[in-house]
């Protein structure tokens, strides 16, 4: 059995529309809830993505230990 999850979020700032949080990182001034919203929401997802792919199993092998 094979599962696939992708993550994906896209989202504006309704105050910074042109803001985008994969290319400019981190707000500049940090005192926007929604661009503050946005990167942690890009941050997470990242961490998510990173760890799921760290923890896929070989082909051919089993994980429920039969």
């Amino acid at each position: 059995m094979s599962l696939e999850i992708r993550f994906r979020f896209e989202g504006r700032c309704t105050r910074h529309p042109r803001y985008d949080q994969k290319r400019d990182g981190r707000p500049s001034k940090g005192t926007c809830d929604g661009c503050e919203s946005l990167y942690v929401i890009h941050r997470y997802t990242k961490i998510a993505k990173r760890r799921s792919e760290d923890r896929k199993p070989e082909r051919g092998s089993s994980s429920h230990g039969l």
